[in-house]
């Protein structure tokens, strides 16, 4: 006898399945027809499947919290552990609320799952949304768990691709259609290196979005945000430095004839709040950092490497002209003048402005690493005394 659904049936909740199509598996939404053609066309656009893309796939284990100090650390020493909650459909990763674990077991007992830039991480396991995938970002090093598995492609683009692939709903699908379980569904290592990948697909809508997301919460802190090509850039205060909070160990190695290399630009400064120090949502200014740090140890000469010779007027212009020495009036005189971009040389000279003015018998010297050292003779560069 012959079955068939009523027309006016919504067929993807009630519907009919032969036994020859039984695939072993006895959970209707398996068989779901929306979800089933679903599939069936996207493997008729492609031939490729995600262990195509693949040099390897390892997953971790949880340590036994009952021992923590035998496997975990704090976020100063440790290595992130990575969970299923530090994964972003963005195809990023949070480590909010990230857990650590020490060396040892990063380098013993989890040596296989460690995790490092451009490696590709899969959730199967977990109830919600299956095969969430997300990229290490650049320099990362971690680790996960038995949650998820760690995919080493070999090439952080191709990873990323695959990541936005994943964390498309229609993928999603497919890859809950194969999960297993009852309270903790699983997606198995053949189904997940099963899943299909259309290749070619274009992206740069997703990557916008998630540029212009990130932006608006960069605002909501209360950050100034710039359109710039290719995304958005966070602009921060680069204040100008009152006090090297490490002075007394810098003078200290000096004392005993070490070389100390100290106040590196790029870094977060601190602010003083009571008896603490707290990071300023700011960024160090390494010019006008080497001018104090100069004055702080009464050098005699002051020398800023960057990437031009000499100091030079009416910069990128044909009327362009390198100056080999200049005095401070003179300096200032520039500086008014607005000979100098601000965040460029403006720094330098300001630096050396102030180096100079804090003590007498002193000269600042601008020039490049290779000129660096016939600068000191005057034969190179730009002296300001």
């Amino acid at each position: 006898m012959s079955y068939q659904v009523p027309q006016h049936i919504d067929k993807n909740k009630i519907f009919i399945v032969k036994r020859s199509e039984i695939e072993g598996r006895l959970e209707p939404e398996f068989y779901k027809p929306s979800i089933a053609c679903l599939e069936a066309k996207i493997r008729s656009l492609s031939s490729k499947r995600l262990r195509d893309y693949a040099l390897s796939f390892a997953g971790g284990v949880t340590p036994k919290k009952s021992e923590g100090d035998k496997y975990y650390s704090d976020a100063e020493n440790g290595v992130p552990f990575l969970r299923v909650q530090n994964l972003q459909t963005t195809g990023e990763l949070s480590l909010d609320g990230c857990i650590y674990i020490n060396e040892n077991t990063h380098n013993g007992l989890l040596k296989r799952s460690q995790v490092s830039e451009g490696d590709l991480l899969i959730k199967i396991t977990g109830v919600g949304r299956m095969a969430i995938a997300a990229v290490a970002p650049k320099d990362f090093v971690g680790n996960t768990n038995q949650h998820m598995v760690v995919v080493k492609t070999g090439n952080t683009d191709v990873s990323k691709y695959l990541a936005h692939y994943l964390n498309l709903d229609i993928i999603e699908k497919i890859a809950s259609r194969h999960s297993t379980g009852g309270t903790r569904p699983a997606l198995d290592y053949p189904s997940l290196k099963n899943i299909p990948i259309i290749e070619g697909l274009d992206f740069s809508l997703i990557d916008d979005a998630i540029k212009a997301k990130k932006a608006k919460e960069e605002e909501a802190k209360g950050n100034h945000v710039k359109a710039v090509e290719g995304g958005f850039r966070r602009i921060v205060a680069s204040p100008h430095p009152v006090a090297i909070v490490e002075i007394d160990a810098i003078k200290a190695l000096m004392d005993a004839d070490q070389i100390v290399i100290a106040c590196g630009g790029g870094g977060i400064p601190v602010m003083e709040k009571g008896y603490n120090l707290r990071g300023a949502s700011a960024i160090i200014e390494k010019d006008l950092a080497t001018g104090l740090l100069a004055k702080e140890i009464d050098a005699d000469v002051m020398m800023i490497l960057t990437s031009v010779d000499n100091v030079t007027l009416n910069f990128g212009t044909d009327k362009e002209e390198p100056i080999h020495h200049m005095t401070i009036a003179e300096a200032k005189t520039y500086m008014e003048e607005g000979q100098f971009e601000f965040a460029s040389m403006l720094p330098k000279i300001s630096a050396s402005v102030n180096f100079l003015e804090a003590g007498n018998g002193r000269k600042a010297i601008i020039t490049s690493l290779d000129k660096a050292e016939c600068s000191l003779t005057g034969e190179a560069g730009t002296t300001i005394e």
